[in-house]
Protein backbone atom coordinates (compact mmCIF):
# COMPACT_ATOMS: atom_id res chain seq x y z
CA UNK A 1 0.00 0.00 0.00
CA UNK A 2 1.65 3.36 -1.21
CA UNK A 3 2.31 5.90 1.14
CA UNK A 4 0.21 8.76 1.93
CA UNK A 5 2.40 12.10 1.51
CA UNK A 6 0.77 15.45 2.90
CA UNK A 7 0.47 18.13 0.34
CA UNK A 8 0.88 22.31 1.13
CA UNK A 9 -2.21 23.92 1.16
CA UNK A 10 -2.58 27.37 0.28
CA UNK A 11 -3.72 29.96 3.13
CA UNK A 12 -7.63 30.40 2.55
CA UNK A 13 -9.50 33.35 4.19
CA UNK A 14 -12.12 30.93 5.55
CA UNK A 15 -11.01 29.80 9.30
CA UNK A 16 -11.39 26.49 10.23
CA UNK A 17 -12.30 25.81 13.98
CA UNK A 18 -9.49 23.80 16.13
CA UNK A 19 -10.63 20.21 17.37
CA UNK A 20 -10.62 21.70 21.05
CA UNK A 21 -13.45 24.86 19.94
CA UNK A 22 -15.17 21.54 18.55
CA UNK A 23 -15.27 19.61 21.33
CA UNK A 24 -15.66 21.83 23.85
CA UNK A 25 -18.78 23.45 21.45
CA UNK A 26 -20.21 19.67 21.59
CA UNK A 27 -19.77 19.30 25.42
CA UNK A 28 -21.78 23.00 25.91
CA UNK A 29 -24.47 21.41 23.62
CA UNK A 30 -25.07 18.19 25.61
CA UNK A 31 -26.64 20.05 28.68
CA UNK A 32 -29.12 21.57 26.77
CA UNK A 33 -30.06 18.40 24.95
CA UNK A 34 -30.41 16.98 28.37
CA UNK A 35 -32.36 19.66 30.19
CA UNK A 36 -34.81 19.17 26.70
CA UNK A 37 -35.34 15.65 26.74
CA UNK A 38 -35.88 15.91 30.82
CA UNK A 39 -38.56 18.64 30.50
CA UNK A 40 -39.99 16.83 27.39
CA UNK A 41 -39.93 13.54 28.76
CA UNK A 42 -42.00 15.37 32.26
CA UNK A 43 -44.38 17.46 30.28
CA UNK A 44 -45.14 13.83 28.27
CA UNK A 45 -45.79 12.29 31.59
CA UNK A 46 -48.29 15.18 33.28
CA UNK A 47 -50.15 15.32 29.94
CA UNK A 48 -50.36 11.24 30.20
CA UNK A 49 -51.35 11.17 34.33
CA UNK A 50 -53.29 14.24 34.20
CA UNK A 51 -56.33 12.11 35.37
CA UNK A 52 -54.24 10.74 38.16
CA UNK A 53 -52.64 14.10 39.18
CA UNK A 54 -56.11 15.48 39.28
CA UNK A 55 -57.46 12.13 41.61
CA UNK A 56 -54.89 12.99 43.81
CA UNK A 57 -55.49 16.70 44.09
CA UNK A 58 -59.30 15.95 44.49
CA UNK A 59 -57.86 13.43 47.38
CA UNK A 60 -56.54 15.98 49.09
CA UNK A 61 -52.58 16.09 47.89
CA UNK A 62 -51.44 19.76 47.92
CA UNK A 63 -49.64 21.32 45.09
CA UNK A 64 -46.11 20.77 47.00
CA UNK A 65 -46.60 16.78 47.15
CA UNK A 66 -47.64 16.93 43.25
CA UNK A 67 -44.77 18.98 42.21
CA UNK A 68 -42.69 17.05 44.57
CA UNK A 69 -43.11 13.73 42.92
CA UNK A 70 -42.39 15.13 39.62
CA UNK A 71 -39.13 16.70 40.55
CA UNK A 72 -38.26 13.53 41.98
CA UNK A 73 -38.79 11.81 38.93
CA UNK A 74 -37.30 14.57 36.86
CA UNK A 75 -34.22 14.17 39.28
CA UNK A 76 -33.95 10.29 38.71
CA UNK A 77 -33.97 10.73 34.68
CA UNK A 78 -31.31 12.84 35.53
CA UNK A 79 -28.91 10.88 37.51
CA UNK A 80 -29.91 7.41 35.53
CA UNK A 81 -28.22 9.52 32.26
CA UNK A 82 -25.58 11.21 34.18
CA UNK A 83 -24.25 7.86 35.14
CA UNK A 84 -24.61 6.24 31.79
CA UNK A 85 -22.85 9.08 30.48
CA UNK A 86 -20.34 8.58 32.59
CA UNK A 87 -19.60 4.94 32.42
CA UNK A 88 -19.96 5.46 28.32
CA UNK A 89 -17.21 8.63 28.91
CA UNK A 90 -14.94 6.32 30.90
CA UNK A 91 -15.45 2.43 28.83
CA UNK A 92 -14.49 5.03 25.32
CA UNK A 93 -11.40 6.48 27.13
CA UNK A 94 -10.10 3.68 28.75
CA UNK A 95 -10.34 1.89 25.46
CA UNK A 96 -9.45 4.68 22.96
CA UNK A 97 -5.83 2.04 21.55
CA UNK A 98 -8.15 -0.55 21.28
CA UNK A 99 -10.62 1.45 19.38
CA UNK A 100 -8.09 3.28 17.07
CA UNK A 101 -6.87 -0.85 16.57
CA UNK A 102 -10.41 -1.71 14.93
CA UNK A 103 -10.46 1.26 13.29
CA UNK A 104 -6.98 0.40 11.69
CA UNK A 105 -7.66 -2.92 11.05
CA UNK A 106 -11.45 -2.56 9.45
CA UNK A 107 -9.91 0.28 7.16
CA UNK A 108 -6.62 -1.07 6.53
CA UNK A 109 -5.37 3.01 7.35
CA UNK A 110 -3.15 4.26 9.82
CA UNK A 111 -5.30 6.54 11.82
CA UNK A 112 -2.03 8.55 13.16
CA UNK A 113 0.65 8.09 10.32
CA UNK A 114 4.37 9.04 11.62
CA UNK A 115 4.97 11.02 9.14
CA UNK A 116 2.42 13.54 9.82
CA UNK A 117 1.52 13.59 13.40
CA UNK A 118 4.37 13.42 16.48
CA UNK A 119 2.21 10.54 17.95
CA UNK A 120 0.92 6.64 17.56
CA UNK A 121 -1.73 7.03 19.87
CA UNK A 122 -4.84 9.32 20.88
CA UNK A 123 -3.44 10.45 24.73
CA UNK A 124 -6.67 9.89 27.18
CA UNK A 125 -6.25 10.85 30.34
CA UNK A 126 -9.03 10.83 33.20
CA UNK A 127 -9.35 13.99 35.38
CA UNK A 128 -11.40 13.22 38.26
CA UNK A 129 -11.93 16.84 39.57
CA UNK A 130 -13.22 18.01 35.59
CA UNK A 131 -15.86 14.53 35.78
CA UNK A 132 -17.02 15.57 39.21
CA UNK A 133 -17.60 18.96 37.95
CA UNK A 134 -19.46 17.58 34.79
CA UNK A 135 -21.67 15.57 37.05
CA UNK A 136 -22.43 18.31 39.61
CA UNK A 137 -23.18 20.67 36.44
CA UNK A 138 -25.63 17.98 35.08
CA UNK A 139 -26.94 17.39 38.12
CA UNK A 140 -28.08 21.05 38.69
CA UNK A 141 -29.22 21.16 35.24
CA UNK A 142 -31.66 17.97 35.25
CA UNK A 143 -32.57 19.69 38.57
CA UNK A 144 -33.13 22.91 36.67
CA UNK A 145 -35.29 21.64 34.35
CA UNK A 146 -37.38 19.46 36.11
CA UNK A 147 -39.02 22.81 37.75
CA UNK A 148 -40.96 23.77 35.03
CA UNK A 149 -43.14 20.82 34.18
CA UNK A 150 -43.71 19.73 38.25
CA UNK A 151 -44.97 22.96 38.90
CA UNK A 152 -47.13 23.20 35.62
CA UNK A 153 -48.44 19.35 36.94
CA UNK A 154 -48.75 21.02 40.26
CA UNK A 155 -50.99 23.69 39.34
CA UNK A 156 -53.29 21.54 37.31
CA UNK A 157 -57.53 22.18 38.17
CA UNK A 158 -58.55 19.12 39.21
CA UNK A 159 -62.06 19.31 37.30
CA UNK A 160 -60.84 20.48 34.14
CA UNK A 161 -58.33 17.34 34.11
CA UNK A 162 -61.13 14.95 34.41
CA UNK A 163 -63.57 16.87 32.19
CA UNK A 164 -63.01 14.99 29.33
CA UNK A 165 -62.31 11.27 30.95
Amino acid sequence: MPAITPIAVPSSPIRVPSIAKMRSTAASLAPIALRIAIVVTLVMMIMEKSSDIAILKAMGASDAAVERIFAIEGTLIGLLGTAIGVLAGFAVTTQLDWVQRQIESITGIDTLPATIYQFSTLPSEIDVGQVAVIVALAMVLALGATLLPSRHGARLDPAEALRYE
